[in-house]
């Protein structure tokens, strides 16, 4: 046997980084296998002065895990009434589909899931967690845990689910305020609800102010389920 050497199916050229030693009792080997090895091979030899072609062999590489799998979720935290929906996902890369994911410590709900390949070397899991009505029991922590031969990893979102509605008050300056005929004056409120309120006023004297040259009413948000008004 002479001759003996590897190809491609389709007949291009070998991948430049490619290093293999031909050995007609142990086949081929080749060394320090890449990614961009994968495909279609063929073995050639000449015996007796005829060419020899193997049948088409295909080469598939796995990465190496090199780190643990990375979770990212939609969203920490979670405030709901009674009854409504609930749905987070948690999406998990890796360098390839072997990545092992769930979601645990669940009472209820749907798991949903969608993968997708990310070139050459990743690999992306989505697990979407939906509780269609929650309810006050289903307050609590939900954890997806992803694992892969270097380890597994966590990650948390809590869910606090209300029976009702809430607003509360507070006062960020003093009750009585003394100002001077004809000067300016500031006054502030901080409050929380959930909800968010569908109408927010100013009274005085039982009559609702509105937007005029002597006073200007504004409402912001500060965060999550907090605003201010002044």
């Amino acid at each position: 046997v002479v001759n003996f050497t590897l190809r491609k199916c389709d007949g291009k050229p070998l991948p430049k980084n490619m290093t293999f030693i031909p050995n007609p009792q142990k086949g081929i080997i080749i060394k320090n296998v890449q990614r961009s090895f994968k495909g279609c091979y063929q073995c050639l030899a000449k015996h007796n002065g005829v060419e020899k072609i193997s049948e088409n062999i295909f080469l598939n590489v796995r990465p190496v895990h090199k780190a643990l799998p990375v979770i990212t979720l939609s969203k920490s935290y979670e405030l709901l009434k009674e009854g409504e929906e609930f749905e987070v996902t948690c999406i998990i890369t890796d360098v390839d589909s072997s990545v092992q994911a769930s979601w645990i410590s669940y009472k209820s709900g749907i798991v949903t899931s969608k993968s997708r390949n990310l070139g050459d070397y990743g690999y992306e899991r989505k697990l979407t967690l939906s509780i269609r009505s929650v309810g006050v029991n289903d307050s609590g922590e939900f954890t997806c845990q992803a694992e892969n031969p270097f380890g597994k990893t966590n990650a948390t979102v809590t869910l606090k689910a209300l029976a009702k509605g809430f607003v509360r008050l507070f006062a960020t300056m003093n009750t009585t305020i003394d100002i001077n005929a004809g000067q300016n004056g500031n006054l502030t409120v901080e409050y929380e609800a959930y909800p968010k309120p569908k109408e927010e006023v100013w009274m005085y004297m039982n009559e609702t102010l509105q937007n005029s040259s002597d006073h200007y009413v504004k409402f912001k948000a500060v965060g999550n389920n907090s605003y201010t008004s002044e």
